[in-house]
């Protein structure tokens, strides 16, 4: 079905719409029949193609369905606004566990495994400053071997990066991209040894 079509039945005066609780449209309903069968267009959120159209051999069923999917959309949409709402608060109230001196981890790769290892030298509110350390290296095998953080081995120049975080379950997980294909978290342990593939 072309797209205007969608947009006309979205766009229809007669459809019912339903609020989430900051007032804006989180289900819209279109309703109609065709040969005498009701039809059901639902539009969730700002999607321009209805996430649910069926056709119902009566009316009873339609209003089912409705009533049904409305009130599931409804709670789910509501509880991502009250998730968001708390990691608001809880971001807004946040104080970093990352201190001067600590290592950042992270690793990339395809059909290889590279590491990243870069020591923190600087916090200034969420702005963290960071330089890459050397690694200790312990071959493994032809491709492969083990590697670790040497602290305080610095390679290259200093780089700021911004602190990221989120919220599961109230807890929270920092990390920071490194690049578009490596985010770097704390090493909580570094002494262990990381696997590292050259395979390439």
């Amino acid at each position: 079905m072309r797209f205007d079509i969608w947009q006309a039945k979205r766009e229809c005066e007669e459809n019912k719409k339903h609020y989430d609780k900051n007032g804006n449209v989180a289900v819209n309903v279109w309703l109609d029949f065709i040969d005498f069968k009701p039809v059901v267009a639902m539009f969730v959120g700002k999607a321009l193609k209805p996430k649910y159209y069926y056709r119902f051999p009566n009316e009873m069923d339609a209003a089912r369905f409705i009533k049904t999917r409305v009130e599931y959309e409804l709670n789910n949409i509501n509880d991502r606004i009250d998730r968001k709402a708390a990691e608001r608060d809880l971001k807004k109230n946040y104080r970093t566990s990352l201190k001067v001196g600590d290592i950042m981890h992270g690793s990339w790769g395809y059909d290889m495994t590279i590491n990243e290892f870069y020591q923190v030298v600087e916090i200034k509110n969420k702005t963290i400053t960071l330089r890459e350390v050397g690694v200790e290296r312990k071959a493994a095998g032809y491709y492969y071997e083990d590697v670790r953080p040497e602290a305080n081995c610095f390679i290259g120049e200093p780089i700021k990066r911004i602190l990221q975080v989120r919220f599961y379950d109230g807890k929270p997980y920092e990390y920071i991209k490194l690049s578009e294909v490596c985010n770097l978290t704390k090493c909580e342990d570094t002494e262990k040894y990381y696997y590292e593939n050259h395979n390439d």
